[in-house]
């Protein structure tokens, strides 16, 4: 009788990068853009959770703060590698030296935030975006831009980078889906992108 092994369960977003391969990060590993719909409070481990994810919007007034400074504890989970990158070292000092409560506003002007939307069209308004994900952007070219974003906080060459990016280019433009692009673009119809191919 075999046992139980959770090590041995599937991890999703792992074995993209090792770098990924930790708690939270995991999301930078998976094929689609994951959205975090803040629809209240975000505290603590909360603002690591929705900082590791593709895109973020908030509900109008909701209140955010890192805590941990507070509690006596460092910066949890990655956060003081993490806000710099997404709001500068200013903003993410002030958010974690203090663990001061600012709100989506505030969030949204620091670049945590990609929007902010009222509480009577919230979902609907987070749910328009990812319509749009779906229906207008490649599912092969969302895949890769989210892995050449996230790689690229890795990378310290910007060269390197620069030289990567026209290696892509040069691979999806002999794909079938920017052949779709451009037509859809010329003929002025929403374009038909295939799915994602399974690897």
């Amino acid at each position: 009788m075999s046992s139980v092994r959770p090590e041995q369960f599937v991890r999703a977003g792992h074995g993209v990068r090792h770098e990924y391969d930790h708690d939270l990060v995991w999301q930078w590993g998976l094929r689609k853009p994951v959205i975090a719909a803040i629809n209240g409070a975000c505290a603590g481990i909360a603002v690591a959770i929705a900082g590791f994810c593709d895109l973020r919007y908030a509900v109008a007034g909701a209140k955010f703060t890192t805590a941990a400074a507070r509690l006596g504890l460092p910066a949890e989970y990655g956060m003081a590698w993490l806000l710099p990158r997404l709001m500068g070292v200013t903003h993410a000092a002030d958010v974690l030296l203090t663990g001061r409560i600012f709100v989506a506003e505030e969030a949204q002007r620091m670049g945590f935030i990609n929007g902010v939307f009222a509480a009577t069209d919230f979902d609907e308004r987070v749910a328009q975006v990812a319509r749009s994900i779906a229906h207008t952007v490649s599912p092969q070219a969302a895949l890769t831009t989210k892995r050449q974003l996230y790689a690229e906080l890795m990378r310290s060459d910007v060269g390197e980078s620069v030289e990567e990016s026209k290696r892509l280019i040069g691979e999806h433009m002999r794909g079938d889906d920017y052949r779709e692009g451009v037509a859809a673009l010329k003929e002025a119809r929403p374009p038909r992108f295939k799915g994602l191919a399974r690897s």
